[in-house]
């Protein structure tokens, strides 16, 4: 077997065992274009424009990757508003489960970091009654430490936001 048949071979084989790696491969090579500096604006927007109707509908599937996670980070670190909320309404099921997941939970960490206030409300709404079981896991603990100054600056700023940690 030569080397384009292994390699044909190979990908045929992590097709079978992922039927979304022909799509996660397309937005790794859309978020490289996007990530490039020598790419225009112009470029630049048709390619966020493509990655968000690849990701679109396959999220709760693609987030859970190491690879396929940076690309939902990257949509979400440019800012824009329709595709930030049209990506954080579809994980918004999936919230206490990426938090658990060694890759995902940096998605819940950029949410805190980059979503608005409403959209923070919601992540910790979704902690409600998960706090002790998330603390037992590393990646959770970290997001709950971060919640926990989120929470502490939403409540400051007036909005009425349930704690999952009880202050004595």
């Amino acid at each position: 077997m030569d080397r384009k048949q292994r390699k044909a071979f190979l990908r045929q084989l992590k097709a079978q065992k992922n039927p979304h790696s022909d799509r996660a491969m397309e937005c790794k090579l859309l978020w490289e274009k996007i990530r490039s500096k020598k790419a225009s604006a112009q470029d630049r927007d048709e390619c966020v424009s493509k990655l968000f109707g690849l990701v679109k509908g396959y999220a709760a599937k693609l987030i859970y990757a190491h690879d396929t996670c940076r690309v939902f980070e990257c949509l979400l670190a440019l800012k824009r508003p329709g595709i930030t909320a049209a990506i954080f309404d579809e994980l918004t099921p999936e919230i206490v489960r990426m938090t658990k997941s060694k890759y995902a939970h940096f998605f819940v960490l950029r949410m805190l970091k980059y979503g608005t206030k409403d959209q923070r409300a919601t992540i910790i709404r979704a902690f409600r009654g998960h706090a002790v079981s998330l603390m037992r896991i590393v990646y959770a603990a970290e997001v709950s430490h971060e919640l926990l100054y989120v929470s502490l600056y939403l409540r400051m700023s007036d909005v009425a936001v349930p704690l999952f940690i009880r202050f004595s």
